[in-house]
């Protein structure tokens, strides 16, 4: 083996021994050294060396000696959760208003700072918290925007905001303030956060019905996102049933439901879920109750999948944007 291999060989191992360290100081928060080698399987000399590092970069910081029992005390290291910042920028229809929604979020997952919504659908918009946010937080180390359309490449290729239509928007936020930037569609995002058990061996489609908008979905296959080819799975607005989705019909529980429905039998009738989750801020027991009938009057009961309403789009949305972010920050 070439001198150059070995050394290349040696950096994967460090890189990865530091990852192993990382990722059980986060999940501890607080370890000493004796602690982390003993997790972790590596000697004491080894995870001294990468502490050592990692407090140079600010990711690890020095905390307090731990009691002594008549030995020697032992000092504490402490996972730095503010060493890289994420900042989630992310539409929504609330109350019928097109709105922004600004999150700042730690290496946890953690809510730092929430902004009031903007009520500014547009680039402009996008580009002036970015750099207010920015200025307040040095450490804003990646960027997650959520919409509800469709990037490809880069580019806002189908969206329900005219404003953003065309316009390249991970181009220009790399351009501008040198961030790794991630595009997610509002209910791929959803069904990414949706919280259940054992998501890994399940099919879960999250469906979303906006009053003013066309219902889009978010397909989730043994835990892992859909998106197809040119990310265009789950616009089921485009599926050929002739309904004239907005408020109009979001107000008429029976039309309503029948239209949710023919929706529902075409998605099981592709994907077969396990369950199908659905969410709108009109959307109650009465309308689900609903749309069960009309599913089962359709389909064989024994094909019949899970149907529920989910709980709050707002926190699903956030939950799967911040899973999307976490993985640039650790990498």
């Amino acid at each position: 083996m070439k001198d150059s291999d070995k050394g290349v060989n040696t950096l994967i191992v460090k890189e990865f021994n530091t990852k192993v360290i990382l990722q059980e100081l986060k999940l501890r928060k607080v370890s000493t050294i004796k602690e982390l080698a003993t997790r972790t399987g590596l000697t004491v000399v080894t995870v001294k060396g990468i502490l050592n590092d990692l407090i140079e970069q600010n990711r690890v910081l020095i905390g307090e000696l731990t009691p002594s029992n008549g030995g020697r005390p032992s000092t504490q290291y402490v996972f730095n959760e503010r060493a890289k910042l994420g900042l989630i920028i992310y539409t929504r229809e609330i109350n019928g208003l097109d709105s922004v929604c600004i999150r700042v979020i730690d290496l946890h997952g953690k809510v730092i700072e929430s902004l009031e919504p903007l009520i500014d659908v547009s680039w402009l918009c996008f580009e002036d918290a970015i750099t207010g946010c920015i200025e307040k937080y040095s450490s804003i180390s990646a960027i997650s925007i959520g919409i509800p359309g469709i990037e490809l490449e880069g580019e806002i290729v189908v969206m329900d905001y005219q404003q953003l239509m065309g316009i390249s928007i991970v181009e220009l936020i790399k351009d501008k303030f040198h961030l790794p930037v991630i595009v997610e569609n509002d209910v791929n995002a959803a069904v990414l956060g949706h919280s259940r058990k054992d998501d890994t061996d399940i099919t879960e489609i999250y469906l979303y019905f906006p009053r003013k908008y066309p219902p889009g979905a978010g397909i989730k296959i043994n835990g892992k996102l859909l998106k197809g080819n040119r990310h265009f799975a789950g616009e089921v607005s485009w599926l050929p049933l002739e309904i004239k989705w907005g408020a109009d019909l979001a107000d008429s529980m029976p039309d309503f439901s029948s239209a949710a429905s023919k929706v529902i039998l075409s998605m099981t009738a592709v994907l077969d879920p396990d369950s199908i989750v659905l969410f709108g801020e009109f959307l109650n027991d009465d309308y689900l109750l609903a749309i069960k009938e009309e599913v089962k009057r359709n389909l064989p009961e024994r094909i019949y999948p899970e149907i529920s309403l989910a709980n709050d789009f707002n926190l699903d949305y956030e939950r799967g944007l911040t899973k999307r972010i976490l993985e640039i920050l650790e990498q």
